[in-house]
């Protein structure tokens, strides 16, 4: 009787050590090297679904802003957007069209080109200025404070063009397929994506160009102010018009007779 109750004793004491044992060196090891293997293998996944979303929000932004402008150039009889850097620029080298990034300006005080749109109350969010994957140094939250600021002087991410190369300003009498808002051009530090860019024409269709091969960063200047830098920033966006199927004049633009021109109305 003793010994079967002993045997009993003996099998519980190992039953609890059994479970009281815990996970040896080897079994964290094995655990930790799983865990980076899966961490490995999503790390792509995650980097390339953090990508698609940042593409999505900028061409939101563009998109936002396009038909802010379609809403400003009803009210103010067809018009785009003036900026004097695209007016002055046709026949004075002392202005030039790649500063229509800039949306305020600190020297005179007050909104230019896109800027207008945030003047007027079209477009009064900044953030829809800016795209999440710019990596230079117009980010957000440099100008948080310069919006209402007189003295500051505010850049945005993306590109406005003022208008066709030839001059002509009337948004209802450009052509359809006429890209006038798009990722930073003005250097390659502006360019906001690595692939590619987000790209919206006359009819306010915002499309992605996928620029994989670099050939349109190889054709933005590396720095504004280089010599050169202006027939460049036209070279872009003659590639981005010809992507779009623009066939024109020699600059790439063309805009369409008054009777056939797109009306807002």
């Amino acid at each position: 009787m003793s010994s079967s109750r002993q045997a009993g004793t003996d099998i519980s004491v190992a039953l609890r050590a059994r479970r009281c044992r815990g996970f040896t060196l080897l079994d964290v090891l094995v655990a930790l090297a799983v865990m980076g293997v899966l961490i490995s293998l999503l790390m792509p996944t995650l980097s390339m679904v953090r990508d698609t979303t940042r593409k999505i929000v900028c061409a939101s932004n563009i998109r936002q802003l396009g038909l802010s402008m379609a809403m400003y150039s009803e009210d103010y009889r067809g018009q785009l957007p003036y900026s004097r850097f695209y007016r002055k620029s046709l026949g004075d080298p002392a202005f030039d069209t790649r500063e229509l990034m800039t949306v305020r300006l600190a020297l005179l005080p007050s909104f230019d080109g896109l800027g207008l749109l945030h003047a007027h109350n079209y477009g009064t969010v900044p953030g829809v200025y800016f795209c999440p994957s710019h990596q230079g140094l117009n980010r957000p939250d440099v100008y948080a404070s310069a919006w209402g600021d007189e003295a500051a002087t505010v850049i945005s991410n993306f590109q406005f063009r003022g208008g066709a190369s030839n001059g002509q300003t009337r948004f209802d009498r450009l052509d359809s397929r006429l890209s006038l808002i798009s990722d930073g051009l003005a250097s390659q530090a502006d360019f906001n994506h690595s692939t590619g860019g987000n790209v919206l024409s006359t009819d306010l269709s915002v499309a992605w160009f996928n620029d994989s091969s670099g050939r349109l960063l190889r054709a933005l200047p590396l720095e504004t102010n280089e010599m050169g830098s202006r027939a460049k920033l036209q070279q872009a966006w003659n590639l981005l018009d010809q992507a779009a199927g623009l066939l024109g004049a020699d600059d790439g633009t063309t805009t369409v007779p008054a009777d056939q021109a797109r009306s807002l109305r």
